[in-house]
């Protein structure tokens, strides 16, 4: 099991490269607009229903991104 600590020192991590990506930067941009053009469209229960839909999706991206950045971690442990 993974200590709390490398768990938020890998949150950290991904966020403080994906910050200065600029394509990450563009994808974001085009994300918060197209969100406010369906929230504009959606009635409400649409929307809340997007919103959990949505929230899934983050948080699957977020476990994926930690898992494979500790498994690059373990495998340069492992190469040394």
């Amino acid at each position: 099991m993974e200590s709390s600590a490398f768990e938020e020192f890998i949150r950290n991590r991904c966020e403080e490269v994906t910050e200065s990506d600029e394509i990450s930067k563009r994808m974001d941009n085009f994300i918060s607009k197209t969100e406010e053009n369906l929230k504009s469209n959606f009635s409400k229960e649409q929307f809340s229903l997007f919103l959990q839909y949505e929230k899934m999706v983050i948080n699957q991206q977020e476990h994926i991104s930690k898992l494979v950045y500790k498994q690059g971690f373990n495998d340069r442990c492992a190469l040394k």
